[in-house]
């Protein structure tokens, strides 16, 4: 070892004759200089890894800007309906008050979208297609199906094809053929029931309503005329018959009349509606 080697050549070492001690000590300096070895220095170029780190961001940034530029976010507002086409060619047409968002890069790996609202889907054949919204899951391979998913309510209805329906409640799927339809109830999907025609009579401006609430009746009205309705009355009825978004006037007393209700029109867009006097 060194020091062992220091030691040896320390003990060897003898004043020469001749010289004082003083002057002795710079010849011992030298040979002990002189085996211990040579230190190397070592430099680290940081700037290579500072080249490197700059190109990851770069890299990930630019990525993270392409996956946004790819992010398609439809919302449709009162009294208006718009038909989407995806990028498989499947097509959505929302009805009033709905919104859908789904990202183009990952869609053509995973048909996957965000929905809320209503909203009727054609989708065509290919790999697994899943709607995703606040209350469940809607999993297809191709079909035509009708979803209502608003803030109370939840109602899938299978027109062509098949589809299995889950509730975000972690209960079982329900599968769902050609003319059933299933809705959640006290947190869980009911089993399938046969649905009349009219359940997606919306696409023509159509809305039937069968022993419907009369607070989601009076939702409908708003949402499709773009008005607000001030109701002075108990909400808690239920109404029976249908209206058209064509004439509002007429909407309102084909609502009105069979629950004994008279309505005003406060402005363009307010209507007050209560029991008759």
């Amino acid at each position: 070892s060194l020091r062992e080697r220091l030691l040896q050549v320390s003990a060897a070492f003898m004043v020469p004759s001749g010289i004082s001690r003083t002057e002795a000590w710079p010849l011992l300096e030298n040979k002990i200089i002189g085996v211990v070895p040579d230190r190397k220095e070592i430099k680290v170029d940081f700037s290579l890894y500072l080249k490197i780190a700059a190109s990851l961001c770069i890299i990930a940034l630019a990525a993270l800007t392409v996956y946004n530029f790819q992010e398609v976010h439809v919302i449709t507002g009162r009294g208006e309906h718009q038909l989407i086409t995806l990028p498989d060619h499947s097509t959505v047409l929302l009805n009033a008050g709905s919104t859908l968002q789904y990202n183009t890069l990952l869609f053509a790996f995973t048909r996957k979208l965000q929905f809320t609202g209503e909203g009727f889907f054609s989708v065509v054949k290919g790999s697994r297609f899943k709607v995703f919204s606040q209350h469940g899951v809607v999993e297809v391979l191709g079909t035509q199906f009708n979803i209502r998913s608003r803030k109370n309510t939840y109602e899938v209805s299978c027109l062509e094809g098949k589809v299995k329906v889950t509730s975000l409640a972690n209960t079982s799927p329900v599968i769902l053929t050609a003319g059933l339809s299933t809705a959640l109830g006290n947190k869980k999907l009911k089993p399938p029931v046969a649905f009349k025609s009219e359940i997606a009579a919306w696409k023509n401006g159509e809305f039937y309503f069968d022993n419907s609430p009369l607070s989601e009746v009076l939702t409908t009205l708003e949402l499709q005329y773009d008005i607000r309705i001030h109701f002075d009355g108990p909400t808690a009825r239920s109404y029976s018959g249908y209206f058209t978004a064509s004439n509002l006037d007429e909407a309102l007393k084909l609502v009105c009349l069979p629950l004994d209700l008279e309505y005003e029109v406060l402005s363009q867009k307010e209507i007050k509606i209560s029991n008759k006097k």
